[in-house]
Order: C-alpha cells, then sequence, then structure tokens
C-alpha cells in the first residue's frame, strides 16, 4: 500500500477500485468456463477446449511457471517480514550469473520446505486451519479499521489527487498484483462440492470482498497519517506506531502472520492440479495422472512442484518473482477473455475434447 499511495496520494482507494473492476471482468471469464468445465486444470482446460492442444501446452507451462513463482513471492515476502521478529540474522548470499541476479537465503528455504511438507497433506485436511487463519486475518482486518477510525483527520486527505490521474493510473497497474489468484480457485474444481455452482460463486464472492478490503483498509491508513510520511513500505504498523498505539500494531501483526499462512497453503494447490489436467490429456506422462479416481492428485505431483519452489524462492529475489508472475498472469488473463468470445460463436462447431464430450453441447 505505501508505494501505491505515494504514486496516487490519498486517492490511492480509487486506484484499487480501478484494478478491482478490471480484476472483477477477468474473474467472470473465469466463472463461465468453471461452471461450464469443472475440471482441475483451470485456464490450460479452457484454452485446451477452444484453441486446441499446442496453445493450451504453452499456456499449461505458462500456468506452471505462473502459479510456481507465486508461490515462491509469497514465501519471499513471509520470510522478510518474520525476519523483523528474530533475535538474530543470518545474511543470505548475493551473486550475479551471466546477468542473471540470485539472493540465496536459508531462512527462506527452511519455510518453504516446512510449507511443502504441510502441502502433501490431503486439502480436506487443512479445510480447518485454513478456515481458521482466515477468519484470523479478517478479524484482524476488521479491528484494524475500527481502531483507524479513532485517528481519522480530514486534513491528511489534501490535497486527494498530488500527482494527478496520470499517478492513479500509475499506481492502479501496481495495485492489480493484489488481486491476483482468484483464478487458483478454479484450480481446484475437480475436488469441490458442486463445482459448477461453488466455484464461481466463490471466485466472485472473493474479488468482491477483496475489493472492499482493500479500498476500505487504504482510506483508513491515508486518513490516519500524513501523507508526507508514506514511503514503499510504510504499511499499518507504521500507522499505528505513529500513534503510539501498540494494540494496533499487536493486532496487525497477528493478521500478517494468519493471512500469509493461509495464502502460501493455497499457493502450492494449482501446479500439481495443472500437472494432473496435462496428463490426463496425454501432454505430459502418465505418472502426473489419474491412479483411477478422477479426482485424486497424485502425491509425485505434489512432491515436485514443492522441490520447484523450494528452488525458486531459495535463490531468486522477490523483485524478479514479481516481475515474472505478472507476465505470465497478464498472458493466462487475456487468453481466457479471447476463449470467451470464441466460446460464444463458436461452442457448436469447436472440436470438443474426449474429457468435456459430455457436458458441452447441455450447456451450450
Amino acid at each position: 500500500t505505501g508505494s501505491v499511495v505515494e504514486k496516487a496520494g490519498p486517492a490511492a482507494l480509487i486506484s484499487y477500485l480501478i484494478s478491482g473492476i478490471a480484476a472483477f471482468l477477468s474473474a467472470l471469464c473465469y466463472c463461465e468456463f468453471s461452471s461450464l468445465f469443472p475440471y482441475s486444470g483451470s485456464a490450460y482446460s479452457y484454452i485446451y477446449f477452444t484453441f486446441g492442444e499446442f496453445p493450451a501446452f504453452v499456456i499449461g507451462w505458462n500456468l506452471i511457471l505462473e502459479y510456481t513463482v507465486g508461490a515462491s513471492s509469497v514465501i519471499r515476502s513471509f520470510t522478510t517480514y518474520a525476519k523483523n521478529f528474530l533475535p538474530f540474522k543470518l545474511d543470505g548470499i548475493n551473486f550475479r550469473f551471466i546477468n542473471f541476479k540470485f539472493d540465496v537465503d536459508f531462512y527462506v528455504l527452511v519455510v518453504a520446505v516446512l510449507f511443502s511438507l504441510i502441502s502433501l497433506i490431503n486439502i480436506k485436511k487443512l479445510k480447518s486451519v485454513n478456515k481458521l487463519s482466515t477468519f484470523v486475518s479478517l478479524t484482524s482486518l476488521l479491528f484494524i479499521i475500527i481502531i483507524g477510525l479513532k485517528y481519522i483527520n480530514k486534513n491528511f486527505v489534501s490535497p486527494f489527487m498530488p500527482n494527478g490521474v496520470s499517478g492513479i493510473i500509475s499506481a492502479s497497474s501496481s495495485c492489480f498484483y493484489s488481486y491476483i489468484g482468484f483464478d487458483i480457485i478454479a484450480s481446484t474444481a475437480e475436488e469441490a462440492v458442486n463445482p459448477k455452482r461453488n466455484v464461481p460463486i466463490s471466485i466472485m464472492l472473493t474479488i468482491t470482498i477483496c475489493m472492499l478490503l482493500y479500498v476500505s483498509c487504504t482510506a483508513i491508513i491515508t486518513l490516519i497519517i500524513p501523507f508526507d510520511f508514506f514511503f514503499a513500505d510504510t504499511t499499518f504498523i507504521t500507522a499505528f506506531s505513529y500513534h503510539k498505539e501498540f494494540l494496533g500494531v499487536f493486532i496487525v501483526s497477528i493478521g500478517s502472520f494468519a493471512s500469509f499462512f493461509s495464502c502460501i497453503i493455497i499457493s502450492f494447490f494449482p501446479v500439481p492440479r495443472i500437472l494432473f489436467a496435462m496428463s490426463n490429456d496425454g501432454l505430459l506422462p502418465n505418472f502426473f495422472g489419474s491412479n483411477g479416481s478422477s479426482s485424486a492428485i497424485p502425491k509425485l505431483n505434489v512432491l515436485v512442484s514443492s522441490l520447484i519452489i523450494c528452488l525458486f524462492s531459495f535463490v531468486i529475489p522477490l523483485e524478479e518473482l514479481i516481475d515474472m508472475m505478472s507476465i505470465g498472469t497478464l498472458t493466462a488473463y487475456s487468453m481466457i477473455s479471447l476463449c470467451v468470445i470464441l466460446l460464444r460463436y463458436n461452442i457448436l462447431e469447436l472440436p470438443l475434447p474426449h474429457k468435456y464430450d459430455n457436458n458441452v453441447i447441455d450447456q451450450g
């Protein structure tokens, strides 16, 4: 939020609203496809149906890279935050190799391995833990907003747009990264109850709630500290420390750890399911595919994806990870939008992949 407010000023809430609307439109495309094809592949499966094998193969690997990098970036972010609470520091190793920058961080490796082991647990067994961490996160945000109301000063939001409309638009592109991840819901469709109904509803609720929370929290933080105090790393901890509100600092810390836990767990879900879908379509070796159950994700998939995530998060700096993830995400979202257009006009003329034969015409 700090970097966004630096660009847009107190009008940062408009930036979050603009990027939220853009994400909402992309989410509508995923909702339409997830109601038609409730399978594990998410964007890969949708592109397989509309454009065929080769584009789906390319996008499948693009998604594997995107989700792997996404999980790695969340682990890096969490480790950077958690280091502030450690009594000792262990310096990493920085080096360059053929114009590539590497940042070896042993704290990151420990966190990545820990969550890799957790991800091997069945998704249904993690449901209660994930619900608890989500509840703690949302409750913390609610208390943060309530506590922040005590320190509101309308003078802090004047001028409202110090950098003009260009600042708002520039900040909107940064905000879009905050909404990335709703497509992960579509990748778990085969493990959902009544996925044709529940997956689209979950996607819409996720985007809507996130948008409301981002706009509300941005409005509060810009109203409780002056614009001159905002820097790239400014957070609610900074804001509450400014007012010596230590209860607020404590609540923010608890909420941050809970949200990071939930986010990291979820970020491990999609890659094994993309491998599963590609294997079932014959685009990857059979051992990544079904073992007699249409919805059982092989442990090998989880292990392979976890090893890659551990490697990426261990050596690649956070800034590089975010850039890589943004490229993959924009490619996938753009392709899904094209798929919806194609679906509108050619649903009865397109060749139907084997696993969709019994579903498409009825839905169309």
